[in-house]
């Protein structure tokens, strides 16, 4: 019976990254059903701290969740946000930490 609980258990830890980026936006849509701003702008926020926390992706990734969900979702405009994030400093920073 160990045996078999012990292999189970290695199997989901395999998948672990698999999961929680396949179920956090799963679980996080009710936020979406609200409609209000704040909603739309909390839904990228949790997806980020929950990505970063349990390193699912990596943490460059991670941080131009909001250039593509902010617009996606109609909290600001895509020029506004690609505006902040896209600086000199900030795109090499971003680079750097996405090629490790």
């Amino acid at each position: 019976m160990a045996l078999g609980r012990s292999r189970w258990w290695r199997g989901l830890c395999a998948w672990r990254n698999y999961i929680i980026l396949l179920v956090t936006p799963l679980v996080c849509a009710p936020m979406l059903t609200i409609g209000t701003p704040e909603s739309r702008c909390a839904y990228p926020v949790m997806l980020m701290a929950v990505y970063w926390f349990t390193e699912a992706m990596p943490v460059g990734v991670t941080a131009l969740l909001p250039v593509v969900l902010f617009p996606l979702l109609d909290v600001v405009k895509s020029s506004d946000i690609s505006r902040l994030y896209m600086t000199m400093a900030l795109y090499q920073n971003h680079t750097q930490s996405c090629l490790g």
